[in-house]
């Protein structure tokens, strides 16, 4: 008996050495990155840092939807409008059905009370004074808020949960809003001068993500929010309420060109939509100058460029030519006005000192929406590289590999979109070992 025993104890052993599995651990899985919870995929349960259930999915689901419900609601109003309430602490009829009823009774009426109502932000010298939800378009069609709720931990006998509400911001920039706005010395809220609406010629719209520290307690079996604050260091009210004071957005790309899940296609159509035509807009542009500019043909640019916007354009003009591989002429693709000299730079020309023509196709070109890309300036970072033909005096010389680094503005004006400007960063030759010379 004793040996059968030996034997089972050493079989023992080697599982546990050679690493072997037991299996009758049940490993719980964790909350994604993706802004849905374990539970809503697997039924799993939302732990506590020690392990212990928390919350359950179905609880998860519920308040997720609260607090979507919720942000819904306070962003359907303009910023301006929720200044009076900011003043004395009071709370918006609309969004009260949401709050905690010890928040309503206890805090109401205090500035300091921990319901952080929509206000004015600046942003790298645009003030955002409205904002619109952004909506999600899901794989079946249909539209859901922009609004990425996480569970956090247990907080004050109730849920912590991180949230991020994306959003555009309809902006106007410092010197007007200043112009638009005065703000009380009493409590940094601020007042429109006159009720005349904003003029949409003075306003442009970016794209932000606000974060939110959400607190959710159970009142009678349904849960309420209790607070809702901005993720920032500063509290207080009268400090909070300086546009300056902006630690709890994040400026976002305007454009989404990431990829659908199936990789055919991008996660926003529209988005997507607008980057393809203004890709091969910049791209036919490109094409463009590479097939009608040679060093003839830039010194009579030169000439026609230094006169005025009218000989400039007509120049361009009589030198694009169309059909030719598919270019298509220079005056349909950019907008020339009387600050052409600014935005359309003798010198940003691909074409520089000691060259002859651009000689070949553009490699590893990229078009990237740039940060400042906004509704109405529509900026891009563009880079490529292409062989250039160059001149040693008056005769032909070598063809050499050049990288080209451009911001190239875009302007869509009843419907009719053409490039507005371009500025030439950086250009040099490309070296045997794949580096830039710029001497």
């Amino acid at each position: 008996m004793h040996k059968y025993l030996r034997i089972i104890a050493f079989f023992l052993v080697l599982c546990l050495l050679s690493g072997c599995s037991i299996p009758f651990a049940d490993i719980s899985k964790t909350v994604s990155g993706s802004g849905n919870t374990a539970s809503e995929k697997d039924g799993t349960e939302n732990q506590d840092n020690k392990g212990n259930s928390a919350i359950t999915g179905e609880e998860d689901s519920r308040i997720r939807t609260l607090i979507s419900d919720y942000f819904s609601c306070l962003y359907s109003e303009p910023a301006e409008d929720y200044y009076i309430y900011s003043a004395t602490g009071k709370l918006p009829e609309k969004i009260k059905g949401f709050i905690s009823s010890d928040t309503i009774s206890i805090a109401e009426g205090n500035r300091e009370i921990g319901i952080h109502l929509p206000r004015f932000i600046e942003a790298n010298g645009l003030v955002c004074v409205g904002y619109e939800l952004v909506k999600n378009k899901s794989s079946d069609g249909r539209e859901t808020p922009g609004i990425d709720a996480e569970y956090a931990g247990e907080a004050g006998g109730g849920f912590l949960y991180y949230t991020k509400v994306y959003l555009y911001a309809r902006c106007v920039n410092t010197a007007n809003f200043e112009k638009l706005f005065t703000m009380s010395g009493v409590d940094n809220t601020w007042t429109k001068v006159n009720a005349d609406p904003i003029d949409e010629n003075q306003t442009d719209t970016i794209k932000i993500e606000a974060r939110y520290d959400v607190q959710v307690k159970k009142e009678d079996g349904n849960y309420k929010i209790a607070a809702a604050k901005e993720a920032v260091t500063t509290n207080e009210a009268r400090s909070r309420l300086l546009i300056f004071n902006n630690d709890f957005i994040k400026r976002l790309t305007y454009l989404d060109c990431s990829a659908a899940e199936d990789g055919k296609s991008y996660a926003r159509e529209d988005d997507g939509k607008a980057y393809e035509e203004e890709k091969a807009l910049i791209t036919a542009f490109f094409n463009s100058l590479k097939n009608n500019l040679d060093v003839e043909n830039m010194k009579l640019m030169q000439t026609a460029w230094d006169r005025n916007a009218g000989d400039f354009s007509t120049f361009l003009d009589k030198l694009s030519r169309t059909g030719d591989n598919g270019t298509k002429k220079l005056t349909d693709l950019i907008e020339i006005k009387d600050d052409y000299k600014i935005k359309f730079d003798y010198c940003s020309m691909p074409l520089q000192f000691n060259m002859e023509k651009l000689d070949g196709e553009f490699t590893e070109m990229k078009i990237v929406p740039h940060p400042g890309y906004t509704k109405k300036r529509k900026i891009y970072a563009v880079s490529f590289k292409v062989p250039v033909k160059r001149m040693n005096g008056s005769v032909q010389g070598e063809e050499c590999i050049y990288y080209y680094d451009y911001f190239i503005t875009l302007l869509k004006t009843d419907e009719i979109l053409k490039i507005d400007g371009i500025r030439l960063n950086e250009y040099g030759r490309v070296t045997p070992a794949g580096s830039v010379d710029n001497g």
